[in-house]
Order: C-alpha cells, then sequence, then structure tokens
C-alpha cells in the first residue's frame, strides 16, 4: 500500500506599501505594493514549477489583505481555491488587536 506523504508550505506574504503611503483606511491592514504583487506571482509560478507533480488540496491565508494577495496567485497556480481562515493571522496583528480585513474589504481588492 502506498503512503501518502503531507506537506506544508509555508509562504510569507510580499512587500506592502511603505508606511509613508497608508491611509487612515488601509493604515492596520496595508495592501501589497506593486513590487509584493510582483513578488506574489513569482512565487506562485515558482511553487508550480517546484511542486507541479502534487496537487494542493487547498491553499489557507490569513484574512490580512496582504496574505491574501500573496496567496491567491498561488491558489490560481494550482487552479485551486483559497480558504481564508480567521484563525491564521499573526497574534495580536502586530500589536494592533486587529486580526484582518473582512470579505467586504477583501472582495474589493481581490474580486
Amino acid at each position: 500500500m502506498p503512503t501518502m506523504t503531507t506537506r506544508l508550505v509555508f509562504v510569507r506574504h510580499g512587500k506592502q506599501i511603505p508606511t509613508g503611503e497608508r491611509t487612515v483606511a488601509n493604515l492596520r491592514d496595508p495592501p501589497l505594493s506593486s513590487l509584493g504583487l510582483g513578488q506574489a506571482q513569482e512565487r506562485a509560478q515558482k511553487l508550480h514549477s517546484e511542486l507541479c507533480s502534487t496537487r494542493p488540496v487547498v491553499v489557507v491565508s490569513s484574512p490580512m489583505l496582504r496574505a491574501v494577495q500573496t496567496a491567491l496567485p498561488i491558489a490560481e497556480a494550482f487552479n485551486t481555491g483559497l480558504e481564508v481562515h480567521g484563525a491564521c493571522f499573526e497574534y495580536g496583528g502586530a500589536g494592533t488587536g486587529f486580526c484582518g480585513s473582512g470579505l467586504a474589504v477583501l472582495r474589493v481588492h481581490c474580486p
């Protein structure tokens, strides 16, 4: 009987917009910068080429906008869904007590 191997791959979010470019609206949950969006695409392509013989069952992301913007291209590269999980975030949201954006905000930035 063949054994099944489970592989977990953790990916850190891409570069977010600089502090000086943040607004009151995105101060607690800044989006990726143009560089960060490019990093997310590159990471998705690299993971797909490295793991092309496997298919992830699920791609899971924190509800932080920058995490979703990083994970979405990975999910798309593997033609699988993206699960945004409320328990997957930096405890205390980098000391702010913020645990991520709501669905409405995420849909605006990640349609």
